[in-house]
């Protein structure tokens, strides 16, 4: 299913054609520059042993030096900072203060100042601010209230525009206040952005996205760093991505979005086959309780240009009503550490993606599967992980992992080592559309069916039970299995089990 359908266009506060309509929390490193002194002196003497000569050495006497006296040094002149009320900013909750706010942006950014706004304030914002080039803004606390009209109306727009860092600041997009239906009023919009600094933001609220990023009409957002945020209750997203070269994301939450699909934490979607999705990573993050995936990865099926998933270390992705991760036209999603767990369908589901890898995730007590391919998929790796409790429920009949591709689509390279499969209906299931797949250490233990695999059978290759044949084998009473004979190629390789040790 392709969420691309729902775009609608981003025209709202100049920003480029074609927003993306969406289906459905490490610093950055910056280079800095160090001055090295060096400095050379000293006096060389020569001692000649064994010497002869019965002339004088001449002594070594300082003489006077000709070179005027280096000026004495100041020290660093402290960078200048502006606060809110040097321009009028009241910051009251109820009169519009936009006016004033974008004068002290333009002013500071013009004099290289640094902003301070008052502790705790509540700004309210009538008209979207244009945050220029340069601006370095601590919001110490503050909120600022979106009172913008119109269905596109932002907070703040970071168009075309380099080196900007805002941290300690609340965005409430006072969704609510706006009855008219909309996706596109977002509390943060990086349009074309360039060196971009967020940290310590909460953006909630927003009758759109807590944070969109993206601009293909000229060229992606560029080194894009957001760390110890919270995105939630927004009404679309969290965060949507449709096109960004350089994304780092530390320890930040994606949580409640409701409204309008897709509702996810995180939707990485480009709106055109030539929007660049290239060097996404998030580490330490968690997308929890999301009326949509806490993930949705859907990128272009032909692009033009890089698009890959990105990178997902140390992350959780817990008791979203959809799946934990949804992955669509994926390439390059590698998730290693954390857990997709309690979430209302499986922890994982593909419907089309190429090179991913599961590594080292606890995938538990999701509603379905822990990992279920529905559509074609190459190359998916998952390595020592446990799939534990997934498809709860006597009546169950869900895996641990399910490659199950639907009518004209395939399976190919499926590769599970080290993993345990416990407390469930069955650990792996494969069928006919699957081929390649490789089984090696797993561990099987309180399953009724360890495995059902159909999937080809000559590309198979098996250490988990090195057996030439499918066969059907049944836990008796005593711990000695009996072989009931070999199965139709239908149904593959079945193994029943009582618990086992």
């Amino acid at each position: 299913m392709s969420y691309s359908s729902r775009h609608a266009d981003y025209a709202q506060c100049s920003a480029p054609a074609n927003e993306g309509r969406r289906r459905s929390m490490s610093s950055a490193s910056f280079s800095r520059r160090s001055a090295l002194a060096f400095g050379a002196g000293g006096l060389f003497s020569a001692i000649l042993s064994g010497c002869t000569s019965q002339r004088k050495i001449p002594e070594n006497k300082p003489t006077k030096s000709t070179s005027p006296s280096p000026a004495p040094t100041s020290p660093p002149t402290a960078a200048p900072v502006m606060t809110a009320s040097d321009f009028g900013v009241v910051g009251n909750g109820i009169t519009d203060d936009a006016q004033a706010l974008q004068a002290l942006l333009n002013a500071a950014a013009k004099a290289g100042a640094s902003i301070v706004l008052g502790a705790k304030t509540r700004i309210r914002v009538g008209r979207t601010i244009a945050v220029p080039s340069n601006t370095r803004l601590n919001g110490n606390g503050a909120t600022l209230a979106n009172s913008t009209s119109g269905k596109g109306g932002r907070i703040f727009l970071l168009r075309h525009v380099n080196n900007i860092s805002i941290e300690n600041l609340n965005f409430d997009g006072e969704k609510a206040a706006f009855n008219s239906p909309t996706e596109h009023r977002h509390n943060l919009v990086l349009a074309g952005a360039i060196n971009v600094t967020l940290n310590q933001i909460h953006s909630y609220n927003a009758k759109g996205d807590g944070l969109y990023i993206g601009d293909q009409t000229n060229g992606p957002s560029i080194n894009v760093v957001v760390t110890n945020s919270v995105f939630e209750q927004n009404h679309r997203q969290g965060m949507s991505v449709t096109c960004v070269s350089g994304l780092t994301v530390t320890n930040c939450g994606f949580r409640s979005s409701a409204g309008t699909a897709p509702e996810a934490g995180v939707d990485i979607e480009p709106n055109t086959d030539n929007s660049v999705i290239e060097r996404i990573a998030f580490q330490s993050c968690t997308f929890m309780n999301n009326l949509g995936p806490g993930l949705l990865v859907a990128l272009r099926s032909s692009p033009s240009v890089r698009q890959e998933a990105g990178t997902y270390t140390d992350c959780s992705f817990v008791q979203n009503w959809d799946s934990g991760v949804i992955l669509n036209n994926s390439r390059g999603a590698h998730f290693y550490t954390g857990e997709m767990s309690r979430n209302g369908l499986d922890g994982m589901t593909i419907r089309s993606a190429v090179n991913t890898s599961v590594d080292s995730m606890v995938l538990t007590a999701n509603a379905r599967c822990g990992v279920r391919a529905s559509g074609s998929y190459s190359m998916l790796t998952i390595s020592r992980s446990v799939l534990d409790s997934n498809g709860p429920g006597a009546s169950s009949t869900y895996f641990g992992i399910d490659s199950s591709p639907s009518a004209g689509r395939e399976g190919v390279q499926l590769q599970v080592t080290e993993t345990t499969y416990q407390n469930m209906h069955g650990g792996l299931r494969t069928n006919a559309a699957s081929s390649y797949v490789s089984l090696a250490k797993n561990r099987y233990t309180n399953l009724a069916v360890n495995r059902v695999l159909a999937d080809a059978s000559v590309t198979r290759s098996d250490q988990d039970n090195p057996s030439p044949r499918p066969q059907l084998t049944v836990a008796g009473p005593s711990s000695t299995k009996a072989t009931i004979g070999s199965t139709p190629a239908l149904f593959g390789q079945i193994e029943l089990a009582q618990e086992q040790r």
